[in-house]
């Protein structure tokens, strides 16, 4: 991120932010959630006492035109990063590049029946994927895994569509007694 000097912006926390180390800077900066604010300066980790939505960031010096900042995320699980799960055990620095989807891949329609149906096999070049079932649909259908069932995984209603980060092989199943038609489409990595 480059900030002129005096400059501010809100970066998004997404809840997971509790600790920011500044990796570059020509002076000090200042980082403002809530009612906290923290001043800092290169190699200095500022620590938040609640997990931040917001982080509100000021380069404060007179001269500099950019710095760079970590994110550190606190807790125990697994955080998702792009399509790959990182585990997160007490402070570990998570490093994400963003860069856009280059290719769309469009299989077709994928037929949902009254067993557990494939709609799209495991792709490690695969970004997201987008099913939609159309509002014409008679009922909703669900998704998950293969051992997704009528009672178990996402319900996707009729006219609903969804997103998912995922590399995994996606099934679905129909809810009532019709077969139902999906529409798929996949974004992949550049």
């Amino acid at each position: 991120m480059k900030l002129a000097a005096g400059q501010q912006m809100t970066m998004p926390g997404a809840g997971l932010v509790r600790k920011i180390k500044v990796r570059k800077a020509d002076g000090p900066v200042l980082f403002r959630t809530g009612a906290e604010t923290a001043p800092a300066d290169l190699g200095e980790t500022i620590t938040f006492e609640q997990v931040a939505e917001t982080v509100r960031v000021e380069n404060t010096h007179t001269n500099s035109n950019s710095l760079e900042l970590i994110v550190i995320a606190s807790g125990e699980g697994d955080v998702q990063a792009a399509a790959s799960s990182v585990a997160v055990s007490n402070l570990d620095s998570l490093q994400q590049a963003l860069s856009p989807s280059d290719t769309f891949s469009m299989p077709g329609d994928v037929t949902v029946g009254a067993a557990a149906t494939q709609i799209v096999p495991a792709n490690v070049d695969r970004r997201e994927v987008m099913i939609s079932l159309p509002s014409s649909a008679a009922d909703s259908i669900r998704i998950g895994g293969a051992g997704v069932t009528t009672g178990s995984g996402l319900e996707l209603e009729p006219g609903g569509t969804v997103t998912l980060n995922a590399e995994s092989a996606v099934y679905g199943i129909r809810v009532g007694s019709v077969d139902e038609a999906v529409t798929v489409l996949e974004l992949r990595r550049p």
